[in-house]
């Protein structure tokens, strides 16, 4: 029968897979959603922007920051798993 600590390592492990889970989820979605920014940046290089355009874009271009912040804080609690993990095995 496993141990307490044993538990804890394996509770740890699976919070960070999902975690990371998480994480590749939205830094693909934030991939795509940068590729719509791009093309909007490189339109409005060529032609005024329509209103209705202009403003997809800086509310696409919002929601895309907002992915990016998440991102980052998955990534710092990704990083506190880990070292969680290590202090776990070290035990």
């Amino acid at each position: 029968m496993p141990d307490a600590n044993e538990m804890d390592i394996d509770r740890l492990y699976e919070e960070a897979s999902l975690v990371r889970a998480e994480i590749e989820v939205l830094w693909n979605e934030a991939q795509v959603t940068d590729v719509f920014v791009k093309g909007a940046v490189s339109a409005a290089h060529d032609r005024p922007l329509l209103d209705n355009e202009r403003g997809s874009a800086v509310s696409v271009g919002l929601l895309n920051a907002k992915k990016w912040r998440k991102l980052a804080e998955l990534s710092e609690k990704l990083g506190r798993l880990i070292e969680d993990i290590e202090q776990a095995r070290k035990g």
